[in-house]
């Protein structure tokens, strides 16, 4: 069988995207982004020289992630090479899958620049609800939308599906082996679901829907789709009732996929164009009450809040806001990030204080908190050294026991000296031994210099799983240079990780 590769223009274009916006949305960025940056052109050969047909990836970093008040799903970390090859394989047939989408599918069209940007600027969320009030400005006979969204979508793709969708979009090739390859490989006691927090998979997402779409719209109803949020406008003739069955039955037979329920809902026209304009306020008014909106929205595209809705923002409460938010019994999850991005630019003074009394509270949007809590430490607008007590006590309680991703960012807190912690502590965090929690000691170990714990660990390099072996070389660091020379040189032919070679070469002149 002849060898199958990826081009190096494709893998470096994807590693100045990793570069820019990193692997994932979900967990703290990763030590090898750096070391990414730091050796693109050799990863970029490198990379280029694996054969796709005997590759297979690395297990998955999973963890559950609060997705409402009382509700989970899961997120998943690809291994930073692994990342590379699954978004470059996916990018190589990404301008296939684009040219079969409908125009009813919003999100993520596939649009990419030489600055690493991946997506259609003109096709954000913000946009999609625009797009809504068009329709029913324009739309006279619209009279209802009927609203709704799939239950579970990434985690029920099923594989044998999409195979079908990519051979069919792409053709046969081993590039689309390869994708569904790694989809098995990672999911191998379920023949469904695809990684949560990355871009190829939105990608791939998108291609399966895609017959969805044109079912829809050969049947007579205009609609419009962001993700597996649809939205349908039902005409003076037509049955809102109808087109949710029509689709309900589709997914099922079509895509083994359900409607949720508890997101479904039949509105009024007037009452949904009214639900609409709180989020878009295109009068002066409605854009005051609308700031946080329009800062979330800004801050998703990577741009800066203009000065209007910065002062809108400032002479509002927020905390109060956060505060009457987290009150509720069942919470708008949304609003809430919102509200912590529109803190993160406006730094109200009450902030630091209000984040160290209601840290547990804030544990099911830990992301958002961390990077407000790094902000403002940076800036000097407040300072949570004191709480190292309180964040162990959170790395250990049963609260966080089974979310991985939660205790991720609270080491992220420790690893940044946003929170300082002792020897005595991070030894009491020793009982965590998730992956991401023992690269969080390793970490926190090289910081505190903890040498006797290295050489311990440096000669049980090879018993570590592949996720753990690069963090363990490039945190033993702090061990005398010779030291660490002479035993990074004796390593490097044992080492199971891809590009080992490569990272010991770079953690070595690092270490200089």
């Amino acid at each position: 069988m002849a060898k199958a590769t990826l081009g190096e223009d494709v893998l470096r274009w994807t590693i100045d995207h990793f570069i820019k916006y990193g692997d994932n949305d979900i967990f703290p960025p990763l030590l090898e982004m750096q070391f990414l940056k730091d050796k693109q052109d050799v990863i970029t050969r490198a990379l280029a020289e694996i054969d796709l047909h005997q590759h297979r990836p690395i297990s998955l970093a999973e963890s559950l992630l609060p997705k409402s008040k009382f509700g989970f799903r899961l997120g998943h970390q690809i291994y930073p090479t692994d990342g590379i090859l699954f978004t470059a394989a996916t990018l190589t047939i990404a301008k296939d899958i684009e040219a079969r989408r409908n125009v009813s599918a919003f999100s993520y069209r596939f649009d990419p620049k030489s600055n690493g940007d991946l997506f259609s600027a003109r096709h954000r969320y913000r946009d999609w609800l625009r797009y809504h009030q068009a329709v029913l400005a324009f739309g006279d006979d619209v009279v209802q939308v009927a609203a709704t969204d799939i239950a579970d979508f990434y985690g029920r793709i099923y594989h044998h599906r999409l195979e079908n969708c990519l051979n069919d979009y792409a053709g046969k090739s081993p590039v689309t082996s390869y994708i569904v390859a790694c989809l098995r490989d990672w999911r191998s006691r379920q023949s469904f679901g695809i990684p949560v927090g990355n871009n190829a998979s939105r990608i791939l997402a998108e291609a399966l829907l895609c017959d969805i779409d044109n079912a829809i719209e050969n049947h007579g109803w205009t609609h419009t789709r962001y993700v597996d949020d649809i939205r349908i406008f039902i005409e003076r003739k037509q049955d809102a009732y109808v087109a949710l069955a029509f689709l309900a039955e589709r997914l099922n037979a079509s895509e083994g996929l359900s409607l949720n329920a508890q997101k479904t809902n039949i509105w009024s026209k007037d009452l949904y164009a009214e639900r609409l304009q709180q989020y878009v306020g295109e009068t002066s008014e409605e854009a005051a009450t609308a700031a946080t909106e329009q800062l979330f929205w800004d801050a998703y595209g990577q741009d800066e809040p203009d000065e209007q809705t910065l002062a809108e923002l400032k002479a509002r409460d927020l905390i109060s806001e956060l505060e009457n938010e987290l009150r509720e019994d069942h919470w708008d999850v949304g609003r809430i990030k919102v509200l912590l991005h529109a803190v993160r630019y406006t730094k109200p003074i009450a902030a630091g204080a209000y984040l160290k009394a209601n840290l547990t509270n804030l544990l099911p949007f830990v992301k958002e908190a961390a990077l407000l809590m790094l902000e403002l430490a940076a800036s000097g607008e407040a300072s949570f050294t004191d709480l190292s007590e309180p964040v162990v006590q959170e790395l250990l309680s049963p609260r966080t026991a089974h979310l991985p991703v939660v205790r991720s960012w609270l080491w992220f807190l420790l690893v940044k000296d946003v929170v300082k912690v002792s020897l005595e502590q991070v030894n009491r965090l020793s009982v965590l031994d998730h992956i991401l929690d023992r690269r969080g000691q390793y970490a926190l170990r090289m910081k505190l210099r903890d040498l006797t714990f290295f050489r311990a660990q440096k000669n049980r390099v090879d018993e570590l799983p592949a996720w753990l072996q690069p963090a363990l070389i490039f945190h033993s660091q702090c061990l005398p240079a010779e030291e660490y020379r002479v035993w990074v040189g004796n390593i490097r032919g044992r080492l199971r990780f891809p590009l080992s070679s490569l990272f010991c070469e770079w953690c070595l002149a690092h270490a200089r």
